[in-house]
Parts: structure tokens; C-alpha cells; sequence
């Protein structure tokens, strides 16, 4: 695959393990993606992808149907960079559990 780009996404709702090889088989079976790297504590998707045959968009509405989300203003190139993390658990010392378990 020439010219690919690398495509850095939030995915939230994965739990665990299975989580992340769901996603990672929804992602891959877009044609045009030639890789992906899902980590689950991150909860981030690192694609690389031929941008000729793959479009973000495309790859986001596959993983949302598998069952997780990707937030609409992270396919946003206008929209800030987001930090990596699920952001569940707040900066503070507070104990609220992380809305995932």
C-alpha cells in the first residue's frame, strides 16, 4: 500500500480484551486499512490506512458497528487534540470508578 496515512482515534465502551479484537476486526475490515493497533487502556484505535480507498468516517461508522463509539468531534480536523485515556476518571483525587466496570 503507497501513501498511507496513520489515523489516531478514541473508541470508547471497551472493556477488555475481547473489546479490543472486535474492534480491531471492525477496523480491519474496511478495505483500505492495512493496520490496526487498538489499546484498551487508552482506549485509542492507531490505524494506518490507503486514504484513496478508507475514510475516517468510514472506519469510525464500522467500529460504532461493532457496538462502540467514536466521538463525532475527534473526525473533526478542526477540533482539538484529545488527550490519550478515556477520560472516565476525573484529574482530581476523587474515587469515582471509571464508567467502564
Amino acid at each position: 500500500m503507497a501513501d498511507t496515512v496513520v489515523l489516531d482515534l478514541p473508541v470508547l465502551g471497551m472493556t477488555c480484551a475481547a473489546c479490543v479484537r472486535r474492534v480491531e476486526k471492525a477496523a480491519l475490515g474496511v478495505d483500505g486499512v492495512a493496520r490496526a493497533e487498538i489499546n484498551l487502556l487508552s482506549s485509542r484505535a492507531r490505524l494506518e490506512l490507503d486514504p484513496l480507498r478508507a475514510s475516517p468516517v468510514g472506519v469510525a461508522a464500522a467500529i460504532r458497528k461493532a457496538g462502540y463509539d467514536v466521538p463525532a468531534d475527534a473526525l473533526d480536523a478542526r477540533a482539538p487534540t484529545r488527550q490519550p485515556g478515556c477520560g472516565a476518571m476525573p484529574r482530581s483525587r476523587s474515587r469515582r470508578p471509571c464508567r467502564c466496570s
